[in-house]
């Protein structure tokens, strides 16, 4: 009886592998198992290129530990292809933000989730790979162009990763039963692999994904002493239980160098505007503040900041333009080059500069009209008529003897240490000069009481 089932147990499996055969039709045989396809160390690891028919997409490596640059080439925004032509490209770059490490790690070393091995023309369509050369129209392993009606016109890409001396290059087709892997094809030796669809995704879409929105790669707990600086000066300021109050025992404090047992409010909120600050678009490498414009400006130096503590860093601000027609530009250790910032943000944070290194009064808030403006008890003292006073950079000295005065009627962006206004009375709406004022209406007459009644 034992015989019995043990042949049951062996047909039925023979049944299943049968079975499965069948299933799987064209496709060819896996060997199971993850398969190493480039030996490379994160060291070692030089670029990644991805190359579509409408859009390429390089990331290069710098110095492990200083991240990388993303250089996209792609049609140009709001361009149109003239008729019987093709849309104008452009090339941008931008620095790549720390989460571009995650690509890194996947690639170092590179592997396949399976390798298929060479697979004939009938599974190279199932597997979108059935590609053909522009010169001899048969499949083969150099890039070429799609053969018609097999579903990878217009999709075509290939993959380059360069390590050392070395470079692969890979051709991309299908995605996987359940969008985990995606099939490739090594374009020297043929073979066919799966590889992991994230790091895949990844490098496709490094323009969105590994963008460096960020000016600094560190937080406010991490700053212990910054020095800020402009054409007339500087002034260097301490950050006072910066680690007891990230453990949540009381809270930090920002003091003057020269003054360590006074606290200053305007740098401990200066200091948070800037870290707030946000990149909105890279100029590129190379470029310079206002190459971008139309036409070309030069840009102003505005401050620069120097951070010290836990991390470095440094910090440029430049301006070009005036008014409402202003830009501001930042440079930092992580941008590494010239970057847009919001102008609302930056112009606040640039007029308060000679304020806060004592160069200038502390600008009056902004109010609606009517409303008196006190100085608040944290304002710096207002200096006197004999007192000069520096012009803020790139502005215009206030008229002799004003001592200030001049900065106050202009309405300058308000004060990151301003205390809150004291309330005031409101203030009557005058009468325009020369307009009659409108006579009361007449009173109806009060009628007398009733007699009373005998």
């Amino acid at each position: 009886m034992r015989k019995v089932w043990i042949h049951a147990a062996l047909a039925a499996l023979a049944l299943a592998y049968a079975a499965h055969v069948w299933m799987q039709g064209a496709r060819p045989a896996q060997r199971a198992g993850e398969v190493e396809l480039l030996a490379c160390s994160a060291a070692g690891l030089q670029a990644v290129t991805v190359r579509g028919k409408d859009k390429t997409v390089a990331i290069h490596f710098e110095d492990e530990g200083r991240g990388g640059w993303i250089e996209v080439k792609a049609p140009k925004r709001d361009a149109v292809a003239p008729p019987g032509g093709v849309t104008p490209t452009e090339t941008r770059d931008f620095a790549a933000s720390a989460q571009v490490s995650r690509l890194v790690e996947a690639l170092t070393p590179l592997k396949a989730q399976r390798a298929l091995g060479v697979v004939e023309a009938a599974g190279l369509k199932e597997l979108g790979l059935a590609w053909t050369s522009e010169k001899t129209g048969t499949a083969e392993s150099g890039v070429g162009t799609a053969a018609a009606g097999d579903g990878d016109a217009g999709q075509r890409e290939t993959v380059e990763i360069a390590c050392g001396e070395r470079t692969l290059t890979l051709q991309l087709g299908a995605a996987s039963y359940g969008g985990g892997g995606r099939y490739a094809r090594n374009s020297t030796s043929g073979e066919v692999v799966l590889l992991a669809e994230g790091w895949v995704g990844d490098a496709r879409m490094a323009d969105l994904r590994f963008v460096q929105r960020d000016l600094h790669a560190f937080t406010v707990t991490d700053v212990e002493r910054i020095e800020v600086s402009n054409a007339s000066g500087s002034k260097a300021f301490l950050h006072r239980n910066r680690r007891g109050a990230a453990a949540g025992a009381g809270a930090d404090e920002w003091a003057a160098e020269s003054e360590p047992a006074k606290r200053h409010e305007m740098a401990g909120n200066w200091v948070a505007a800037v870290l707030r600050l946000r990149v909105l678009e890279s100029l590129g490498k190379a470029a310079t503040p206002g190459s971008e414009l139309q036409p070309t400006q030069t840009a102003a130096p505005i401050a620069k900041v120097l951070w010290a503590g836990d991390k470095q860093g440094t910090l440029e601000l430049a301006r070009a333009g005036d008014g409402d027609s202003a830009v501001y530009y930042a440079r930092s250790e992580a941008t590494r080059g010239w970057v847009t910032v919001p102008r609302a943000a930056a112009e606040r944070i640039c007029d308060d500069v000679p304020v806060l290194l004592g160069q200038a009064s502390a600008p009056v808030q902004r109010k609606p009209v009517g409303e008196a403006t006190a100085p608040g008890a944290g304002d710096p003292a207002l200096p006197s008529a004999t007192t000069p006073t520096a012009a803020p950079v790139g502005g215009h000295p206030p008229a002799a003897g004003t001592g200030g005065a001049a900065q106050a009627d202009a309405l300058p962006a308000p004060n990151f240490g301003a205390a809150a206004p004291a309330p005031q009375p409101a203030r009557p709406i005058p009468q325009a000069q020369g307009a009659p004022t409108a006579p009361a209406p007449p009173q109806a007459p009060v009628a007398p009481p009733a007699p009373p009644h005998p």
